[in-house]
């Protein structure tokens, strides 16, 4: 299954549906065993795979989205079915909630429609607390994987780690004293005696999903320009919104 979502610019009704029908054939036009259909926003909404998307103010909201026809039907606690089966359809329909809905508000009607309808389908209240997807706290949660910056006299050195700050700028500066040349700071010492200003490090952002981590470790990269380190080519999509912001 293939699903594109796609942007246009305010314009009259009929130019869009023109536009959206160009693009379609576009799309269509790549492989001829693959044809596409399209379908348009009602009311600043749109259905887009498991997602409700609202245009509000410039702005994209995504909350859970259900067909007209679902009757939230569920895998019922009574059946002779694996316990753990159970537990997933919980877990799974509650971590399902805390990804797509974007806001407090959204995620806490989410998880009221939910937990109403888990105990239409005989749940209790105990086996739906003990298996509901809690999200971990940001706050307290030490173990993030960080993307580091280490300035220098020309530009920065922009990674991405599974270790925490602290330790990433001890591996950094062992390498760099030892003069590894597998690390690019201390490769890049070497080669220019550059002295690295390890005070000015700092945390860009943070994400526990790897592949997250690359993009944003190529996108920061790309973004910085003068950064000396190597990185995974940027995605096509995200170098054309790199071009915008540039």
């Amino acid at each position: 299954m293939v699903d594109t979502f796609d942007l246009f610019r305010r314009l009259s009704v009929g130019t869009k549906f023109s536009k959206g029908n160009r693009l379609k054939e576009s799309h269509s036009s790549v492989n001829t065993n693959i044809q596409f259909t399209k379908e348009i926003e009602e009311n600043g909404k749109i259905p887009f795979l498991d997602c409700l998307v609202t245009r509000e103010n410039n702005t994209l909201r995504t909350t859970v989205y259900r067909k007209p026809t679902h009757i939230d039907r569920l895998l019922d606690q009574t059946y002779y079915n694996p316990t753990s089966h159970k537990a997933t359809t919980v877990r799974t329909l509650t971590r399902r909630a805390q990804i797509v809905c974007d806001s407090d508000d959204s995620l806490t009607d989410e998880i009221k429609h939910l937990n109403t309808v888990f105990i239409k389908n005989n749940y209790n209240t105990d086996f739906i607390e003990r298996n509901t997807y809690n999200r971990p706290n940001d706050s307290s949660n030490n173990s993030y994987t960080t993307t580091a910056t280490i300035p220098y006299v020309q530009g920065p050195y922009i990674g991405e780690t599974g270790r925490n700050l602290t330790t990433r700028l001890t591996e950094h500066k062992r390498a760099t004293k030892k003069g590894d040349l597998n690390n690019n700071i201390a490769e890049h010492h070497l080669k220019t005696n550059h002295a690295i200003d390890w005070d000015s490090a700092t945390c860009l952002t943070y994400s526990t999903d790897y592949y997250q981590q690359i993009t944003l470790e190529s996108w920061f990269t790309n973004l910085e320009q003068t950064a000396l380190n190597r990185c995974q080519p940027l995605p096509a999509p995200y170098k054309r919104l790199l071009n915008r912001k540039q």
